[in-house]
C-alpha cells in the first residue's frame, strides 16, 4: 500500500508559494480547513505565543503550532518510546491527524501522509487528533 499522496493543502490555489509552511499545510489537511484559515490561526497563535510575531515565513514554533490545534480542539497522543521499534505512518490507527515527526508536522489520513514530501518512512514522536 502507498503510505503518501501529495497535497500542498490548498497552498498554491491561495496563491501561496515555496513558503516554509509544513504547519499551515497539515492544518489545513488534516483539519478540513481552507489554508488562509490555517495560515490566519496559526498566525495568531504565533503573535501571542512562543513567537511573539505574525511573521511565519520561516515556520511556526512548535509550542503555537500546538496551541493553534487545541484552539481546534485536537489533542495530543504521545507515542510511547520502544526500544528497537519506531512508529510510522502505516502503523498509526485510521482517521485524521497531524503528525510530529523531527522538525515536521503532516496531515495523516488513513495511514497516508498528505504532504509536498514523502515522509511516510520518518519517525512519528506522537499525534495531534480530534477529540471526541
Amino acid at each position: 500500500m502507498k503510505h503518501f499522496k501529495f497535497n500542498d493543502g490548498g497552498r498554491q490555489a491561495c496563491g501561496f508559494y515555496n513558503t516554509n509552511d509544513a504547519c499551515v499545510r497539515a492544518m489545513a489537511i488534516a483539519c478540513q480547513i481552507n489554508y488562509v484559515k490555517a495560515r490566519k490561526i496559526c498566525k495568531e497563535a504565533s503573535a501571542f505565543g512562543e513567537m511573539q510575531s505574525r511573521a511565519i515565513a520561516k515556520g511556526v514554533y512548535k509550542q503555537d503550532f500546538e496551541s493553534a490545534l487545541m484552539s481546534l480542539g485536537w489533542k495530543y497522543v504521545e507515542i510511547p518510546r520502544v526500544k528497537g521499534k519506531s512508529t510510522q505512518v502505516a502503523d498509526l490507527p485510521k482517521g485524521r491527524f497531524v503528525a510530529e515527526m523531527t522538525n515536521q508536522f503532516v496531515a495523516v489520513i488513513d495511514n497516508v501522509a498528505n504532504d509536498t514530501a514523502d515522509c511516510s518512512h520518518r519517525v512519528i514522536k506522537g499525534y495531534w487528533r480530534p477529540s471526541k
